[in-house]
This record gives C-alpha cells, structure tokens and sequence, in this order.
C-alpha cells in the first residue's frame, strides 16, 4: 500500500515538472532543452517504472539514487541554483527527502552540490553564473530544508506507524474479542459491532448498526438499560445484568458494560461490552429455587413460608385488611410409611401438593414445611373465607389415592389462625394455626380448627404427675454429669444430637423447674410439637444407648421408675396428640413412688 502512494506520489510530481517546463518555454536561452528534456524524460521514466508492481522492490533500493542524479542534470541544464526554476529544485529535493531514506537523501545533495559548485562543466545561460559564496549559501538552505523536512517527516511516519498499530491493537480486541463490543452514539444507536454481537442479536453482518440500544432490550428492561446509557453519557462507567430480545424473538440474559468514549474531555459516545450469562442466570435461578422450595413437591419451603408471612402481615398492617395461615398435617400419613414404604409416602405427599395447589389463590403460599406438615399463607382472607378455603381443602383430599397398588383415602387435621392490625411476628402466628392443628386432631380429626385464646400455646402436656417430671428433670441431670465425667476415660460416644435437641431438653428442664411446687398434678408447658418430635425421637436413641452401658457397668446412674412414667406419657402425649388411654391409665394404677 505504501508503495502504491509513493508511486501516485512520483507520477504526479513529474506530471507538474513537465508543466512547469512547458510553461517556461517561451523564454529561449535560459534553458538547455535538449539537456533539459532528456532529465524530464529520465525522471518520468523512473518514476513510471514505479507504478509497476514487478519493479518495487528494484525501485525502492536505487530509485532515490537515480532520481537524485536526474535532479541535478536537471538544475544544471536549466539554469543552475539561480534560475527561476529553483523553487522547482526545491521541491524536487523535498520530494526525494519525504519518500527515501537519509543515505539517499545526502548522496542527492552531494550530486546537485557538485553539480551547481561547477557551472562550466554544464553549458550555462547567460546571466545565470554566480559566484561560489552564493551558490553555496543557497546550496546550504536547500540541504538544510531537505534535512528538516526529512526529520519532520520521519517523526510522521513513526507517528502513524504507532498510530496504525494501536488502531489494528484495538481493532485486534474489538474483532477477536469471545464477547460482544460494540459502540453507540450520543442517541443510543450502534455504530460499530463485532461478529458476536451479531450473532448474540441473532444478525447478520452489518445489521445492527444503527439500530437503538433501548429497543433491543427486553420490555421489562428497557427503561434500566435507557438509565444505564444516560449514566454512562453523564461520564459514570456502568455495570448491571439485563435482558434482551434478540431477532428470532429469544431473550437473552447478559451482563453489560457501559464505558463513555471520551475525546478532548468531553463524552462523544458509549462503548459497549456484552456477555451472554443465559446459562449462569438459569444456574443461579435453579439455585434460587432449591434454596427456597421443597424438592420433593415443588412447593415453598419453610423459609419462603416465613418471609411470605411476614409481608402478608406487613402488608395487612399498612391496609387493614386481614390475612391468614393454616397449617395442615395428614392423619394416618404414618401408618403408609410403615405399611408401604418411603417411595409410597413420598408418592402420597406429591399427590397431596397436587391437590392442595387446585385450592389456593395465585397470590396465596403453598408450603410444605417438612413430613406431612403443611402450610398456607392467605392475604386478604378473612375467618369465613379461610374456613371457606379449609373445607375446601378437605374435600379435595376426601377422594382415595392409589398408591403402590392400593387405594388410600386421605384425611387431614387443619389448623386457622386470622390475624388483623395486630402487628403479631409470623413465627407466633405459625404457632398458634399449629395450635388450633392440634386441636383439631384432639377432636376427631379430618377437620378444621379455628384458633382462640382458650388454646393453649405453647402446648401443654396435662394431668401431668409434678413427681414424675421433676425425677425425669433429676436422671436427667445426673446422666449428664456422669457422661461428662467420663468422657475422659475413653466412654462410647452417643448419638450427636442437633442443635434443636440441646434446645428441646433445656426448655423441657426449665419449664418442670418453674412448676408450682405444692401441685402434685400440673400442666407442663411444652415446647412447638416439630421441636418435641425431634427430641422424642434422638431421646429415644440415647435411652437406649444409656441404657446398654448401665446393664454392662460402664455407666451407673439408672432411670427412676417414675422417670419412666414421665417418659412413657410424654412420649404417648406426642405420638397421638393426646394422652393415650392405656398411659393414662397406667399413670393412675401406678403409686408414686
């Protein structure tokens, strides 16, 4: 390409010294034509043999050589340094010092130098000698010129030489970059986009330029992404995730970068870097969902459940209207458990969740809070339309289930709670619809319980011997010190009970320690049921564990028969909702001891 210029270059200058030459032939004895004519011709002839691709490579070693001879025949046969074509030769000489190099620019100066220093060696015209001070001074302005000309031009030339090579840098990230680039005007509309972008729009070559930023975004989105490109016009650098519609109707999540183009400090466009992160979004929604949702059936899971509450309540706070939460546990869920297998319990709850779903409202929450517990939060629902709901739920559920082979029918006890401006936390409201849940079992089941202060919550365990409890709260404690002052004599390690089974135990141990001392029968408050159950079932556990290292000797301390009594109730009392007959009557026949 430099070639091709350079050679445009030359051809056009010899085109203007043929003109200038024949402009000046009316002025007879100042120029030597036949002399003259032949350095023209010379010149043209080198500089046409440039245009010829073959002859570059010939013509860039010794074209500068050649045409500096051919420069100085031509000052000698028109006059000299002092003849009226000098400004001619002037830029003769700065043409030779812009398109060689400086070897070849001083051999030019030497040959026209010896040249001009012997005028009689060329026949002359007359009136054009001139004495050799002068000759030399402007023999030294020419080379000067030429020399800084060559200097300036030089530096030009590094110039754009580092020029191009940060344009094709910068064209090298722009074409090759994995992600999308692109850059926007002041109005928002593309001006230039890679081949990703292209294919990330769904495009073909060319295509997106012009078009507007804003309306590619997805509809949801395009007042963010109109924000985003006025903070980056502002000067701000912008960072954020959006969506956006690409040719084929897809939409696609990316994650962008807005950076302002700036030129001579002021913002005269957007630069643009997009990623298509479709993949990682869903990845992070799946993860999202499994946080947040039970993965058995689908349906919210207790901490979802939570925070539904709590904005059905704030929400109901702010309005005044009421909002409720039933709580819902299928009877007889055990028993299938039992009888058919885990893979037919599960199969059950599924069914169940399909069912409670054709009963709920697109603004209310479905949660399964774990077994067979479940759970809904109701904006907006008053007592009537709760128990509405409520009986609605039972006779969804009355049809038999076939599962595993067999029909099911199913059953469940449901528990209502309303709340209305009270400003109550969601964790007491859970509480209290578990309440009524278990009231509603208590009192035949297969039904629905509305709750009310006569409930009593925390749940109680009643007609409760105060000796009982107090020598199980007393094994307790002495199991526990003799474990701990055993440990380092290498005792069998227990089970590893949860955190909420530590936290069962002491509310257990602190509410037999707060029971009025002179009754010899009491209600026992107790913890929420899901914590007793938990603690019932790994207590069970370590009775037996206890209980092997007292018959081998290793442990000491027995259980007290009353301990046992206690025990036995409580664990009757969480089983069935309600002292079994056979406990209490146990309990009864039983002397204290």
């Amino acid at each position: 390409m430099v070639d091709r210029e350079r050679s445009r270059s030359r051809l056009l200058l010899a085109a203007f010294v043929v003109v200038v030459l024949t402009l000046a032939l009316p002025q007879p004895g100042q120029v030597h034509w036949p002399a003259a004519l032949l350095a023209v011709a010379a010149i043209a002839a080198t500089w046409t043999a440039s245009l010829v691709p073959a002859l570059w490579p010939a013509m860039n070693r010794v074209g500068g050589v050649v045409t500096a001879v051919e420069i100085a025949a031509l000052v000698a046969a028109t006059g000299g340094p002092r003849s009226p074509y000098s400004v001619l030769y002037g830029m003769l000489l700065l043409y030779t010092a812009v398109f060689y190099g400086t070897r070849r620019l001083l051999l030019t100066g030497v040959v026209v130098a010896a040249a001009a220093a012997a005028p009689h060696a060329w026949p002359a015209a007359p009136g054009t000698e001139a004495e050799g001070t002068e000759l030399l001074i402007r023999l030294a302005v020419w080379a000067g010129t030429c020399a800084v000309a060559h200097g300036l031009v030089t530096q030009l030339r590094r110039r754009t030489r580092q020029l191009r090579e940060q344009e094709q840098r910068y064209r090298s990230l722009f074409d090759h970059n994995p992600n999308a680039v692109y850059s926007m005007d002041t109005e928002g509309r593309f001006t230039s986009a890679n081949a990703v972008a292209h294919r990330l729009m769904g495009a073909g070559p060319g295509e997106l330029i012009g078009d507007s930023v804003v309306k590619l975004a997805a509809p949801d989105d395009a007042a963010e992404t109109a924000r985003r490109f006025a903070a980056a016009l502002d000067g701000h650098p912008q960072n954020y995730w959006t969506s956006v519609v690409d040719r084929q109707g897809r939409r696609v999540e990316v994650s962008v970068s807005n950076l302002p183009i700036m030129v001579d400090g002021r913002v005269v466009g957007v630069y643009g870097i997009a990623k298509d992160i479709s993949e990682l979004k869903a990845l992070q929604d799946t993860l999202a969902h499994q946080a947040l949702h039970d993965p058995l059936t689908g349906l919210a899971n207790r901490t979802l459940l939570a925070d539904h509450a709590e904005l059905a309540i704030a929400d109901s706070t702010r309005s005044g209207k009421p909002v409720a939460l039933l709580m819902l546990d299928l009877d007889g869920f055990k028993q299938v458990n039992d009888t058919l297998g885990h893979a037919a319990g599960d199969d059950l709850l599924v069914e169940v969740a399909a069912r409670l779903r054709r009963c709920t409202r697109p603004a209310d929450t479905l949660a399964r809070l774990g077994g067979d517990e479940f759970a809904l939060v109701l904006p907006n629902t008053d007592t009537s339309s709760a128990a509405g709901i409520a009986e609605r739920i039972l006779s969804e559920l009355a049809p038999p289930v076939s599962v595993a082979g067999q029909q099911i029918t199913l059953a469940a006890s449901i528990g209502i709670v309303v709340d209305q401006m009270t400003g109550r936390e969601a964790a007491e409201l859970l509480a209290q619809a578990d309440a009524a849940m278990y009231a509603a079992k208590r009192a035949g089941k297969g039904r629905y319980e509305l709750f009310h202060p006569a409930l009593r919550h925390p749940e109680s365990l009643p007609g409760m011997r105060t000796a009982d409890a107090r020598a199980w709260a007393a094994y307790m404690a002495a199991l526990r010190a003799e474990i701990t002052d055993r440990k380092q004599s290498g005792l069998p390690t227990a089970p590893r009970a949860p955190a909420v089974v530590h936290r069962t135990l002491e509310q257990l141990l602190a509410a037999i320690a707060a029971l009025p001392p002179e009754a010899a029968v009491a209600d026992l408050a107790l913890p929420t049921r899901v914590d007793l159950e938990a603690f019932v079932f790994h207590q069970s556990a370590v009775d037996h564990w206890a209980n092997t290292l007292v018959q081998d000797g290793t442990l000491t301390t027995r259980c007290p028969r009353a301990a046992d009594r206690f025990w036995a109730y409580l664990q009757a009392w969480v089983v069935s909702a309600a002292p079994c007959d056979e406990a209490v009557a146990a309990m009864a026949d039983t002397p204290a001891p």
